[in-house]
């Protein structure tokens, strides 16, 4: 399917105007691009007129990863004449009820739904999933999603060959035409003339972000996973910088919350760390150096890097070479407490919004 969201709202429309009268106020079904814009306004109008706008937010799946993303959107959301809708695929019985519980109203395209106004009332949970359309989970495996990063980390990515791409995002090279023909499928990319040479540029940024995101905490992170420690004693995760300085010739990336707040000091105590590592790094050697010992309920994860796009350009920062703050806004979505997720929109708006391609 070459729109997936156009399909997935028209769905969406179709099952809601089944319990009341809708009316498009600017983007039609067919034309729907924004899957994180709220480009799609709605108003729902009763039998004596009441009336009530939503602006949409689209979400192929309801994942943990999608309802992070969900609950910055609702809280980052100031408008009081203008609640957001969530349309997605499908939302199952888990989702719906901490949807709801939460005050979050949603549609998907088989029929679940919650509707919470003073004079109408709906909450439909329990019809099945789905089969999802061809060639959406292209996007979503692993090696595109390591593609996809670096279509976003590296702008000067959109005139490298395929087998630059390859060797940037740590995957075989016969994976990115692939790759590539899937995100032109579904719009994210598109080919143009410069100067006589044909160029590739990304369309919808955000939108291919959101889908990244979502794909990174639901898949690549855990694929990603070496292990998870605890500090010993009481120890913070603060005194990990010194521990690393000069330590391991950049191939520990500080990441996580730790990583975050040494790039933006002063917004938040940081409370976890994610250490990206090089394949090179003696992981025991590293927990011995640390002070860690596992814990499957720790605050200290390890995650392989992949490729040699992960780093922060910028190198280091007190004697630590920081992840890319693509990666460092990734893990802050990991986490559920309102303070990291304030934090995680003031890092979005400050090292992520004005860097997309």
């Amino acid at each position: 399917m070459k729109n997936d969201a156009a399909a997935l709202v028209g769905a969406c429309l179709e099952k809601l105007e089944t319990v009341v009268r809708v009316v498009v106020e600017s983007e039609i079904p067919g034309t729907f691009r924004g899957r994180n814009n709220n480009n799609l306004l709605l108003r729902l109008i009763g039998e004596a007129e009441q009336a009530q706008r939503y602006a949409v937010t689209v979400f192929l799946r309801m994942t943990d990863s999608s309802y992070s993303l969900l609950l910055m959107k609702i809280d980052a959301n100031q408008d009081e004449n203008r609640r957001i809708l969530v349309f997605s695929s499908y939302i199952s019985i888990q989702y719906a009820d901490k949807l709801r519980s939460c005050g979050i109203e949603f549609v998907d395209s088989v029929g679940n739904m919650h509707i919470n106004l003073s004079w109408l009332r709906v909450f439909v949970s329990g019809y099945k999933s789905p089969v999802l359309c061809g060639g959406v989970a292209s996007l979503d495996n692993s090696t595109s999603l390591k593609i996809i990063y670096t279509l976003l980390a590296r702008q000067d990515s959109m005139h490298w060959t395929q087998r630059d791409m390859a060797e940037a995002a740590g995957v075989a090279l016969g994976s990115v035409g692939a790759a590539y023909k899937g995100l032109r499928a579904q719009e994210y990319l598109r080919l143009r003339e410069e100067h006589g040479d044909v160029v590739r540029e990304i369309v919808k940024a955000s939108a291919l972000l959101e889908r990244w995101l979502i794909g990174y905490g639901d898949r690549l992170r855990r694929n990603l996973l070496l292990r998870v420690y605890r500090l010993v004693g009481n120890q913070s995760v603060a005194e990990i910088v010194p521990a690393l300085e000069n330590a391991f010739g950049g191939q520990v990336l500080v990441g996580g919350e730790l990583g975050a707040t040494l790039l933006e000091p002063g917004h938040l105590h940081p409370g976890a760390a994610t250490l990206h590592l090089d394949p090179a790094v003696d992981v025991k050697k590293l927990a011995l150096r640390l002070r860690l010992v596992p814990d499957k309920d720790g605050n200290v994860t390890l995650l392989q890097t992949f490729g040699t796009a992960n780093a922060l350009d910028q190198g280091h920062n007190a004697g630590v070479t920081l992840a890319h703050p693509l990666l460092l806004y990734a893990e802050l979505l990991q986490g559920t407490d309102p303070r990291t997720r304030e934090f995680a929109r003031e890092f979005y708006d400050a090292r992520i919004k004005g860097t997309l391609p």
